[in-house]
């Protein structure tokens, strides 16, 4: 089991069945994946959708794997009149009259994607920790966001794939003799997205899907980055994009909440309890996005990235979570964005100028930080040790770091490869704008704050928002972010 050849080669022996990761040296008492506690399977290729049925599931993952943490959904069309018109579930009033009851008496096996009726309500396991097993008395089960639909079809949809299965099927297919280092984008579309979604057979309906939603197709595991509306059904007319690169995994994240959006009886709270309260419901068994400078809503408190390393991934069961120290509050942050102001307008300067460097601060405790490449976990390690030095080196940090504090910048091919489109004054868009005239970035260049014409050129962002092409090429040069919402354009 896991043994290496004579050569630099790994004889490969195992595989989750849930992230297809390879596992290359089984240790002696490991059972299941280190990176999110699903089930190994022997060399065999990993299957589209695996265990299908409950008996299945069962034999598979056998009687002693117990689900930790559930997240059930309801689907709103059935729910009571009582909660029909709510945007986000009441917990405790769900648990204590649909879901506790039900599975004190009842423990059957789930995974993600399992459907269950209860009370003639429809549920959908949007995720659980470890990804499959029993259902017991002591699982914690949650179920605060917002409901799903079946009733309102996916438009446009943007998943990636994570890095650890890429890297897994490209090892596998180099077993049996092909040489690529990478999977072709268009490859990687048709081979293993386009199969996943398709009804052509007339076997199986749409799948339905959501913002977030993981899921696995011919070994290599997908992550919903965006989607428009954020869940329903995905039919033939919908965009998928696969633009951008493979998912990493977060090694470590520091983060703390924001003092004033923390309820009153939180204010005080201590780390341990903000750990088990906020973090890891949020974080175990979901595989969180996350980014550096992009804050993270959880169960209505803002909480504050201050280092993470990579600088985006995702959060798994590897992944090292700190929050020692003490709440961030918004005259911290709002320092911190007076300082990246000043920042940017340097760098304006310089490039106005010909690159003659302004210096604004003295800058003279900044230096201390180092390199750039080091500046994350400095601050990390400096949190670590003294808490109270936070406020001070966010400051500090937003004000020295420059034009590195902004996202890289975007190469030609990346942009080049986001998708364009002419606008169309009559088009369906602009004609449901006109009869709500509402939402003004749907028919305004927001770079350029000017309004599309016939005709003009528009390029369109993973995260959907749309620009005039000339003015978001030019932006994406100095700033790989959307200007409206900062998700990364590739």
């Amino acid at each position: 089991m896991g043994q290496k050849t004579s050569s630099q080669s790994q004889v490969v022996d195992y595989t989750c069945a849930y992230c297809g990761t390879d596992v290359l040296e089984l240790a002696t008492d490991q059972t299941s994946c280190k990176r999110c506690q699903g089930p190994l399977e022997q060399s065999a290729k990993p299957k589209s959708d695996v265990f299908t049925t409950e008996e299945e599931t069962k034999i598979k993952v056998g009687p002693d794997v117990l689900i930790k943490r559930i997240q059930i959904l309801p689907f709103k069309e059935t729910l009571p009149e009582e909660y029909a018109d709510r945007e986000i579930m009441d917990d405790q009033s769900l648990l204590d009259n649909f879901l506790t009851p039900y599975f004190r008496e009842n423990h059957p096996y789930a995974k993600v994607g399992k459907r269950f009726q209860i009370r003639e309500v429809d549920w959908k396991v949007t995720a659980c920790h470890p990804p499959y097993g029993k259902i017991n008395e002591n699982t914690k089960i949650r179920c605060m966001s917002s409901p799903l639909s079946v009733l309102q079809n996916i438009s446009q949809l943007h998943i990636l794939p994570t890095k650890v299965s890429i890297d897994s099927v490209i090892r596998r297919e180099k077993k049996e003799g092909k040489t690529e280092d990478t999977i072709d984008p268009k490859e990687l579309f048709t081979k293993y997205v386009k199969p996943y979604f398709s009804t052509d057979s007339g076997d199986h309906e749409p799948r339905h899907i959501a913002l977030g939603d993981l899921f696995m197709s011919g070994g290599i595991q997908f992550k919903v980055m965006a989607a428009e509306p954020s869940n329903g059904l995905v039919t033939k007319v919908c965009q998928i994009h696969t633009q951008g690169e493979p998912l990493v995994d977060i090694k470590r994240i520091h983060i703390l909440p924001i003092y004033e959006t923390l309820p009153n009886p939180d204010k005080t709270i201590t780390e341990q309890k903000m750990m088990e309260k906020y973090l890891k419901p949020f974080f175990i068994g979901t595989h969180q996005f996350v980014k550096k400078g992009v804050d993270l809503h959880i169960d209505g408190v803002e909480f504050k990235i201050v280092a993470v390393e990579p600088e985006s991934g995702l959060v798994t069961q590897n992944t090292e979570i700190y929050n020692n120290g003490t709440p961030i509050s918004y005259d911290d942050i709002k320092a911190q964005r007076i300082a990246q102001d000043q920042a940017m307008a340097r760098r304006l300067q310089q490039q106005e100028s010909g690159g003659l460097r302004f210096n604004f601060h003295g800058g003279h405790r900044f230096a201390r930080l180092g390199s750039h490449e080091t500046q994350g976990l400095v601050l990390s390690q400096a949190l670590l040790a003294n808490p109270q030095e936070i406020r001070y080196l966010l400051a500090e940090l937003g004000a020295g770091v420059g034009q590195q504090n902004q996202q890289p910048a975007a190469s030609t091919r990346e942009i080049n490869n986001l998708p364009t489109h002419q606008w169309k004054s009559k088009d369906a868009l602009s004609r449901e704008m006109e009869q709500k005239n509402q939402d003004k970035e749907l028919t305004t260049c927001m770079v350029c704050l000017e309004e599309y014409e016939q005709d003009q050129w528009l390029r369109t962002l993973p995260c959907f928002h749309f620009y005039h092409q000339e003015c978001i090429d030019k932006w994406l040069v100095t700033n790989n972010t959307c200007p409206v919402c900062k998700h990364p354009a590739s």
